[in-house]
């Protein structure tokens, strides 16, 4: 099934440009803590506040953490994805996002790199370079946070294989 759905995805072509629409609903629970799902998820609900020291109530993630959390997660499934459906040797075990960002009103991220972690096959070897840079090139194209953030700003994958780095990839409107 994620070996199909890969290539479909790879393959698709929309000339009519057709857009496709995500939803997300947020609830207040209290001040400035929420509760947040999509309605085509109703059991995945996020919680999403602030911490103490910002007014919240310490419970929940702030909407900053939530949204390194999605750039990271959707690249991560996207590698997952590539490496199933090619049957690469390589298994993956998290990630990490790092955003640099301006605070004063008006400012943004302008830099986000995100680390890719994955251990080889139990006989070693893992992916050769040609492979590591296929996976990474294909992962981001797969993912929808990846290419919409690299229009605008500056975006950093690393592919870490057995605690090495063996791809670093930067795409973005100044690269």
């Amino acid at each position: 099934m994620i070996a199909d759905g890969v290539r479909a995805r790879e393959a698709a072509s929309d000339p009519a440009g057709t857009r496709r629409i995500d939803r997300i609903e947020i609830e207040v629970v209290d001040g400035l803590e929420y509760e947040a799902h999509s309605p085509l998820e109703r059991d995945g609900v996020m919680r999403v506040g602030e911490p103490v020291e910002r007014g919240g109530s310490g419970r929940g993630a702030s909407p900053l953490s939530h949204f390194l959390t999605g750039v990271a997660a959707c690249l991560l499934n996207q590698f997952i994805r590539v490496a199933l459906a090619e049957g690469y040797p390589i298994t993956f075990t998290g990630a990490s996002a790092r955003g640099e960002f301006r605070r004063e009103p008006g400012a943004g991220f302008q830099r986000i790199k995100v680390e890719i972690r994955g251990e080889s096959g139990a006989g070693g070897g893992g992916l050769d370079e040609a492979l590591s840079q296929e996976l990474v090139e294909r992962a981001e194209r797969l993912c929808y946070v990846h290419c919409t953030l690299a229009r605008v700003i500056q975006m950093t994958t690393v592919l870490i294989v057995d605690g090495r780095s063996v791809v670093s990839r930067v795409a973005g409107p100044s690269v």
